[in-house]
């Protein structure tokens, strides 16, 4: 028999590394069960949340300020 591994994530670059295959869970109820290879990244949120997520987010580069309280 095949040992199997469990691995809980929502980091998504994170299960593409390490997973062969994936079961989402959203509330409790089982959403599916996929092999990494064969789902898009956004598939995978859309089904973790139940809408359309945006992953990549364009922030500017911090530029700290003096300190306000120490």
């Amino acid at each position: 028999m095949k040992r199997q591994n469990i691995f809980i994530s929502h980091k998504l670059q994170e299960i593409k590394q390490i997973c062969s295959r994936i079961t989402i869970i959203r509330r409790g109820t089982t959403m599916g069960v996929h092999e990494v290879e064969q789902v898009f990244e956004q598939d995978i949120s859309r089904l973790m949340v139940g809408r359309d997520v945006i992953l990549n987010v364009e922030k500017e580069p911090a530029s700290p300020k003096e300190a306000l309280l120490r």
